[in-house]
C-alpha cells in the first residue's frame, strides 16, 4: 500500500534549498569579521562568479579578497551564484544588456553568421557580451554587498540585543525590587 504524502511536509527539494539556503545565510551572518569585509568578500565573489573567469573564479577571488583585505570565506561563497541553475538568466541578461549599448556589434555577428563566417560572428559578438556580462556582474555585486551588509548588521544587531537583555534583566528570584 503506497504511502500518502501530507501537504505540510513539502517537496524533497524545497527543504534542501531552504536548508542550503540557511546554511549560506548563517555562514555569511556569523563571520568573525566586520560587516562592511563580509559584504565586499561577497559581493567581489558575486562579480567574480558571474564574469566569466572560465574555471578559475574560486582561486580569484580568495587571492583578491586577501590582497584587498576583505573576507575570504564570504568571497568564495559569493562565486557559488554562478551554478548550472543560474547561468542561463545571466547569459541571457548579459547578452541583452550588451544589445542595448552596443546595438551594431550584435547586428553584424548575426549577418556574418548567416553568411557563415562563424569565427568572424563570434569575434563581432564576444565583445558586446563582455560589456553587458560586465555591467551585469558590476550590477548584481552591487545588490549583493548591500544585501549582505544588511543582513549581517542586522544579525549582530539581534545578537546584541539578546545578549544585552540577558546581562541587564534583573534577578526575579534575589527578591531585589524597588
Amino acid at each position: 500500500m503506497a504511502r500518502k504524502r501530507s501537504r505540510s511536509s513539502g517537496h524533497p527539494w524545497r527543504k534542501r534549498a531552504r536548508r542550503w539556503g540557511r546554511y549560506i545565510y548563517l555562514r555569511l551572518v556569523r563571520q568573525n569579521d566586520t560587516p562592511e569585509k563580509v559584504a565586499k568578500g561577497v559581493g567581489l565573489g558575486v562579480f567574480i562568479g558571474i564574469f566569466p573567469t572560465f574555471g578559475v573564479g574560486t582561486i580569484l577571488a580568495i587571492f583578491i579578497a586577501s590582497w584587498a583585505k576583505w573576507n575570504r570565506a564570504s568571497a568564495v561563497l559569493g562565486t557559488f551564484i554562478m551554478n548550472p541553475l543560474f547561468n542561463p538568466f545571466f547569459v541571457s541578461l548579459s547578452v541583452v544588456t550588451g544589445n542595448l549599448f552596443v546595438p551594431a556589434g550584435s547586428r553584424i555577428a548575426v549577418e556574418m553568421f548567416r553568411n557563415g563566417k562563424l569565427w568572424h560572428g563570434v569575434l563581432h559578438a564576444i565583445p558586446t557580451y563582455l560589456l553587458g556580462n560586465f555591467l551585469v556582474s558590476t550590477f548584481f555585486a552591487t545588490l549583493a554587498y548591500w544585501l549582505t551588509l544588511g543582513a549581517v548588521k542586522g544579525y549582530q544587531r539581534r545578537r546584541a540585543a539578546v545578549s544585552g537583555a540577558a546581562r541587564v534583566s534583573p534577578d526575579v528570584s534575589s527578591g531585589d525590587r524597588h
